[in-house]
């Protein structure tokens, strides 16, 4: 949650993007108490993901309190992995206690799949009042989601982030070209009536970093 060191990010309104989230969730059929269950959860997600392994044992408290667990229980399946040891006929069950690479291990791989889950969940939500719309309308209806590289800001940033940020504009080039521009070319051509959309073609960003004539900064580097 903290490792980036940059908790706001100019010209973004999380107040406004956040009441924006609640109200989509509200639009495809999510109600109140879900939507605060599946707030809980992605709390929880950050918070566990800020676990540290030290003679401290109250680091599970506040994340099994949102997920509605025990802490002990937490803290047991970080720290420790239960082995079945057979001996003939009999099978002994064998407490191992991990070591910190393992126990950050566990923690990491934990999160992850919580926030798969909450994902396919938000998925299978969206799709459920797609298909109610859908019978509502009398026609089909289908929405594309392009997960793509999420923009890295730290307080250093190397040429890695800037590798990865520069893809974000690339992708969200073809987007704009393919989905925006393409269309309503298309509509104009065919003569159809529209409200056209307004957008910022980020063309102009990708062509300072990787154009030829003037060199970008890819070709001064």
């Amino acid at each position: 949650l903290n490792h980036s060191g940059c908790y706001k990010i100019d010209g973004t309104d999380d107040a406004k993007e956040f009441k924006q989230t609640l109200h989509a969730m509200e639009v495809i059929g999510i109600d109140v108490e879900s939507q605060m269950q599946i707030l809980q959860l992605v709390a929880a997600i950050m918070h566990i993901g800020n676990i540290t392994f030290t003679e401290n044992n109250n680091f599970a408290a506040f994340p099994a309190y949102l997920l509605g667990l025990k802490a002990s229980a937490i803290r047991e399946k970080l720290i420790s992995r239960h082995m079945e040891s057979k001996w003939g006929k009999q099978t002994e069950q064998i407490n191992v206690t991990l070591n910190v690479e393992q126990a950050e291990f566990t923690r990491d791989a934990w999160t992850k799949d919580l926030y798969a889950r909450l994902f396919d969940f938000l998925i299978a939500s969206v799709n459920q009042g797609m298909r109610i719309s859908s019978r509502l309308s009398g026609m089909p209806l289908s929405i594309g989601i392009l997960d793509i590289y999420g923009f890295e800001i730290f307080d250093n940033n190397g040429f890695e982030q800037f590798c990865i940020n520069f893809v974000n504009e690339k992708l969200q080039q073809i987007f704009i070209e393919l989905t925006l521009k393409a269309e309503q070319e298309e509509y104009v051509s065919e003569g159809i009536r529209w409200t056209p959309i307004h957008f910022f073609n980020n063309k102009v960003v990708c062509d300072l970093i990787e154009a030829r004539k003037p060199p970008g900064t890819f070709y001064d580097l």
